[in-house]
């Protein structure tokens, strides 16, 4: 036999056995590979002997997976030196093994088998795999143990004792045992492995031992009727967002027993726990984590046990109140505010989707970030006049209130504070306010209307982002900036006011207000931002004031019914698609007497927003003695009319000099003005004609 088939059948043969000492081997596959190895060898091969030899003895050993049996349980030495065995199977594979065990098991602590008593101190790696017909087991103390799917699918077994000597369950060790309804996890136990108790769909209460520390993942996923959860584990409960308890137990538990030993309850710990619907908290907590209990919406009964000097639920609140600073941390829909609460702490109504109504005593001053936050239920609210301040985000996402009235002592209202509150159609801001936050009413697509009281400055970014039925808002003299995306899609708003005290106004800040048709921008502004006016569609004038030196990318951009343009002498940049899309944009006048180079899309026409292209009916006004200069720059040069304009002071035309007077002056959008501006002018005379003024 030549060397290379030995070695070929020497790989076959260890890769279809095990060693033996794991009880695994085919006496089939070895005869077959015997036979093999017999037709292609030479008798006289004393290595060959030799092989065929110790494949002979191994043959002769005893192939099953136990040592020896005692009552109808088979035990697997695991160590002859500590007298220590493992539960097992029958056979040589757990599947020969199906239903083997059956009825009620009652393992023991010790069994004596020829003459030497051992120790039983685990269950074995698929011991009762696939017994059905087992109904219940008895472990003893002990058994340290229970290794991986010890008794994954055994659907009859309805009862399980586990010995407080055992201190680790493995992975999969009780997965689809979908009979069993109810299981006591010792104070010995640390570990339970991954997908321990999967799909154990009868299962209804379960209890924690208070040494759990670990739990894998999925470890109870499927397990959907359960219910009832013990929990005494501080490890577990105290634990920071790595390990909400919804994400351990599922979303169907409707009631947590927290035991003694639980000291903390971690950040987001119950977060989530939407069919949760009792809790205590025992007397030993002193620290509840932010969002601990956040939208938990089924929630209608919280307390807090007596003897607990850091927590409470003083007159039967149906709430927990930190005791020293009487803040309000987690309220129901059955919550009633005591008259001692100062604050309603960050998420305390947070997903409270029943909560319709709740009276907020006169000693509450301040309510805190997200505390109503997805209350949909709630349709009125009364602020008391002892409010000072309401925080970030504290009723976003409330899309059932339709009015709101905030009282004078009220100061700020924070980030985002009524985000999202759809059905919102009135809000009255008092003058106290001199604070608004950034997104305070995004997407409240039901205003109406808004008047921002004097004491504020600054209109912040997103502020009445996606207000689409917002038609006037009146903003005060105190205003010095509107920041970017501030009255970003306010679709119906058809004329706004802004302060000439504003010397900012940011990117997209008003990027598609669709209705808009005209918008003064005030001499303070040195930049037009980003898309600042982009998507005004009905846009159809407006001033770039002098001062301005870039416009920036798409700042006008499908400003399409904008009819002119006038660009002052300070402008440095235009940079490009500023005026894209402007299609009714015909008069173009710049001040500027050193033209730069422009993007050949800075004034090109939209034709189907997929075609661009430069409308040669466009007209293009300098100042005298630029015209050369201008054609022979990029962009500019597109123009096919560029027309030199000399410029022309106001009291030439108004000096008496001429029999006809001035009766009117106009833009070039034909808008009436009150006096000349700079750029093209039209100016109707007393004996009907109409002069051309050029203003420098």
């Amino acid at each position: 036999m030549k060397p290379q088939e030995l070695t070929f059948l020497n790989r076959s043969l260890l890769f279809n056995t095990k060693k033996f000492g794991q009880k695994l081997l085919n006496d089939d596959i070895c005869i077959k590979l015997l036979k093999r190895i017999t037709m292609k060898t030479n008798s006289t091969n004393r290595r060959m002997k030799v092989f065929l030899s110790a494949i002979l003895l191994l043959m002769g050993l005893d192939t099953s997976a136990h040592d020896f049996e005692v009552g109808g349980i088979y035990y697997s030495i695991t160590s002859k030196e500590n007298k220590e065995v493992s539960v097992t199977y029958k056979d040589n594979s757990s599947s020969a093994f199906r239903n083997r065990y059956i009825g009620n098991i009652v393992i023991p602590s010790t069994v004596s088998h020829e003459g030497t008593t051992y120790s039983v101190t685990s269950i074995g790696k698929h011991a009762f795999h696939y017994c059905n017909s087992l109904t219940s087991v008895v472990i003893p103390e002990s058994v340290v143990s229970i290794e991986d799917q010890a008794f994954q699918r055994c659907e009859g077994l309805t009862s399980i004792t586990l010995g407080n000597g055992v201190n680790i369950i493995g992975e999969r060790a009780f997965s689809y045992c979908t009979s069993l309804s109810s299981v006591e996890i010792p104070d010995g136990v640390t570990t339970i492995g991954l997908f321990a108790f999967q799909t154990c769909r009868s299962l209804t209460s379960l209890t924690v031992g208070k040494n759990v520390n670990s739990i894998g993942d999925r470890a109870f996923n499927g397990c959907n009727n359960l219910r009832l959860v013990s929990i005494d584990s501080d490890s577990i409960v105290s634990r920071d967002e790595q390990h909400i308890i919804k994400n351990i137990f599922g979303s169907h538990v409707e009631r947590y027993i927290i035991g003694n030993n639980v000291t903390a309850i971690g950040r987001y710990a119950f977060s989530d726990c939407d069919s949760l619907i009792t809790v205590v908290i025992p007397r030993n907590v002193t620290k509840i984590g932010s969002q601990a209990f956040s939208n938990c919406n089924s929630l209608e009964s919280i307390s807090v046990e007596q003897g607990n000097t850091h927590f409470d639920s003083r007159n039967n609140c149906n709430a927990i109140i930190h005791t020293e600073s009487n803040t309000l941390l987690t309220g129901c829909k059955h919550t009633v505010i005591p008259s001692s609460v100062t604050c309603i702490g960050s998420y305390a109504f947070s997903g409270c989707t029943d909560l319709t109504s709740i009276e907020v005593p006169n000693s509450v001053t301040s309510i805190g970030s997200y505390a109503f936050s997805g209350c949909i239920g709630l349709t009125s609210f009364d602020v008391p006049n002892s409010v000072i301040s309401i925080d970030s985000l504290a009723f976003s996402g409330c899309i059932g209130l339709t009015s709101f009235d905030i009282p004078n002592s009220v100061t700020s209202i924070g980030p985002g504070a009524f985000e999202g509150c759809k059905g919102l159609t009135s809000f009255n801001i008092p003058n106290s306010v001199i604070s608004i936050g950034s997104h305070a009413f995004f997407d409240c697509s039901g205003l109406t209307s808004i008047e921002i009281p004097d004491g504020v400055t600054t209109i912040e970014k997103c502020t009445f982002y996606g207000c689409s039925a917002l038609t006037s808002v009146k903003i005060p003299d105190s205003v010095t900036s509107i920041k970017s995306k501030a009255f970003y899609g306010c679709s119906s708003l058809i004329a706004i006011k802004i302060p000439e005290r504003v010397d900012y106004l940011g990117y997209e800040s008003f990027l598609g207000c669709s209705a808009l048709t005209s918008v003064n921008i005030p001499d303070g502004i040195n930049e037009i931002q980003e898309q600042t006016f982009a998507g005004c569609a009905n846009l159809t004038c407006v001033n770039i004031p002098d001062g301005v030196t870039f416009i920036w990318p798409r700042a006008f951009y499908m400003c399409s019914k904008l009819t002119s343009i006038t660009i002052p002498s300070s402008v440095m940049d235009i940079l490009n698609e500023s005026f894209c899309g402007c299609n009714s944009m015909l008069t173009i006048t710049s001040l500027i007497e050193e033209p730069f180079d422009i993007a050949y899309d800075t004034f090109v026409n939209y034709d189907d927003r997929t075609s661009r292209s430069f409308d040669p009916n466009k007209t293009l006004y300098v100042p005298a003695g630029t015209k050369a200069l201008y054609e022979n720059r990029k962009g500019w040069k597109e123009f096919a009319n560029i027309v030199e304009m000399e410029p022309t002071e106001a009291k030439t035309i108004s000096d008496g000099t001429s029999a006809a007077e001035i009766i009117a002056r106009y833009d070039v959008s034909g808008r009436s003005i009150s006096k000349l501006q700079h750029g093209l002018n039209f100016l109707r005379m007393s004996d009907g004609t109409v002069k051309k003024v050029f203003v420098r």
